[in-house]
């Protein structure tokens, strides 16, 4: 009878409130506490749900990954997010989103990082929120700041042994783990397309505000043959 005992390392980079997570790493030790064999990567996402309140709870997503970390080939693995706003139990609403700029920062302070040359980029945000405009442009500014540190570097997706990734992009964790979850996983490179953005419309002028403009503008009175003053002396107001 053998006895092995190994364990999963969470490290948690949040704001001082705990509502935005910026990064969640997972890192597997083997039995002496070493970080298992294998290749470090980061991996895109689109937004987080693991909170430093309540760090062992782990959604679908991550227990997908860490599943297959192994069989990837991979020890640890840095979790980034288009958006770092914790969402618990709802989605994001694609409508009032805006660039997280400091979340946004953050990546790109891990892009720029120098030893990340040997670290796998995966990119793993889906297909949700397409016509997303705030997702959209952070979509292409994380792989421009990519490219621009590391020229000769390769940007990496999920992949599986039967996936058709000629009609599948940037495939999300929690899609492989649903559709593909017995198969075997690995890494491909993905050649990012930018799209281009929806042109932004216009806000629209309140209902008060119209009603504002139009009690500052003179009112033009009737040509009745009074005038303001002979009403006013009336006690009434001209026809």
């Amino acid at each position: 009878m053998n006895t092995s005992i190994t364990s999963v390392q969470t490290t948690i980079v949040s704001s001082d409130d705990g509502a935005r997570t910026y990064e969640v790493k997972k890192v597997l030790l083997d039995e002496t506490g070493a970080p298992a064999p294998g290749s470090e990567a980061i991996l895109i996402g689109l937004y987080p749900t693991t909170t430093t309140a309540e760090p062992y709870k782990t959604d679908l997503s991550t227990n997908h990954l860490v599943c297959k970390m192994q069989e990837i080939g991979l020890r640890s693995v840095r979790i980034l997010n288009l958006f770092s706003q914790v969402c618990e139990s709802e989605k994001l609403s694609a409508r009032v989103l805006e660039v997280d700029e400091e979340n946004l920062a953050y990546i790109q302070s891990v892009l720029q990082e120098e030893d990340l040359e040997k670290t796998f980029c995966i990119i793993s945000w889906g297909t949700s929120m397409a016509t997303c405009r705030a997702a959209n442009e952070t979509k292409e500014r994380i792989v421009d700041c990519f490219y621009t540190c590391h020229p000769e570097g390769k940007l990496y997706q999920l992949s599986s042994s039967s996936l058709a990734l000629e009609n599948t992009e940037c495939v999300h964790v929690l899609y492989l783990g649903i559709r593909h979850k017995r198969e075997a996983w690995g890494l491909c490179e993905y050649h990012f397309q930018k799209k281009e953005l929806p042109p932004e419309k216009p806000a629209k002028r309140g209902r008060k505000k119209k009603a504002l403009k139009a009690a500052e503008e003179p009112v033009e009175l009737p040509n009745t043959g009074a005038s303001e003053q002979d009403a006013a002396e009336k006690g009434g107001a001209p026809a």
